[in-house]
């Protein structure tokens, strides 16, 4: 998951370098006009080459792909923070260094879009996505929990069946009093009524 972040921090930069710093520098240069003359000259049969080249300029932000790229980083986080400890500082650093390197593109590489983004019809797509993101993450970390052995040679959880096992140790080991209302709190008579508020 480390490897997964740190590759997907580099592929985000050299993706913003070489899409808008490229085309950036096209512009900049003024190469695209001459790539209309030649392809004018040349290529006068291929409208669509032409078109393309005519229309080369400095590229608009794409904000729904940087906040679907967000989602993607914070669904990693979510479904390896049970096996890399660390990922949630990896991720911090990788979102510093993506919002300095983003707005430094932004600034000079992009120019603002022709239309509004519509956030107020985008803003309930994108939370319902964050919450499904969440919640296929948190089922293989359920799982993992609730159904496979652990390592018996390290960690936290060695010489147990599962790592849920731990809370029922812990509860045995609580008073009497504490350990019934807890009890009382893990029936279906608490859990299925909180289940559907929550829901």
């Amino acid at each position: 998951m480390y490897r997964l972040s740190l590759t997907h921090l580099a592929v985000e930069l050299l993706t913003i370098v070489l899409s808008d710093g490229v085309r950036w520098a096209l512009v900049k240069v003024n190469l695209s006009k001459l790539l209309t003359r030649w392809v004018s000259s040349h290529l006068a049969l291929y409208s669509p080459v032409k078109v393309a080249c005519l229309q080369l300029g400095l590229a608009e932000f794409a904000l729904a792909n940087n906040v679907l790229q967000l989602i993607y980083g914070q669904g990693l986080v979510w479904l390896g923070i049970l096996f890399c400890p660390l990922l949630p500082l990896i991720n911090i650093f990788k979102l510093i260094v993506l919002f300095y390197f983003r707005a430094f593109a932004v600034y000079f590489f992009n120019r603002p879009p022709n239309t509004l983004f519509p956030v107020a019809s985008t803003k309930n797509f994108y939370m319902a996505l964050l919450t499904l993101t969440l919640f296929l993450c948190t089922l293989p970390m359920c799982y993992t929990i609730a159904a496979i052995k652990p390592s018996n040679e390290c960690g936290p959880f060695r010489n147990l069946t599962t790592m849920l096992q731990i809370v029922s140790n812990v509860i045995a080991m609580l008073p009497s009093g504490p350990r019934s209302v807890l009890k009382f709190v893990q029936t279906s008579a608490v859990l299925v009524p909180v289940i559907v508020v929550l829901w």
